[in-house]
């Protein structure tokens, strides 16, 4: 299972307008840095990581390009993509504007 690598900001600024109202316009990052994720929590684990071939165990030297098993990043099937779930945990960069009122 792939780990979740994430930065997420936000920046708000609350204003007090009158008493016991108060405006607060913000502005969030999620996934900042933009970082591809991959095996969500409800993803169950598969045979991907054993390379094209299962020749990797009994001949290292007959393993395709890429990791140790012979994973590449183009065999990964598994990536975080917007709409793989409730809320996009782990997918790629989103932009969000708010405005609260609270009073």
């Amino acid at each position: 299972m792939g780990w979740l690598k994430t930065f997420d900001f936000k920046f708000a600024y609350p204003k007090k307008i009158a008493e016991g109202l108060v405006i607060e316009p913000s502005a969030s990052i999620f996934n900042a840095f933009n970082n591809s994720n991959f095996d969500l929590p409800g993803n169950t684990l598969s045979g991907v990581l054993n390379g094209a071939n299962n020749s990797c165990v009994t001949s290292p030297t007959t393993c395709t390009t890429g990791a140790v098993n012979g994973t590449t990043s183009a065999t990964r099937t598994t990536r975080v993509v917007p709409g793989s779930g409730v809320f996009d945990l782990g997918a790629p960069r989103v932009i969000e504007f708010g405005l609260k009122l609270t009073f």
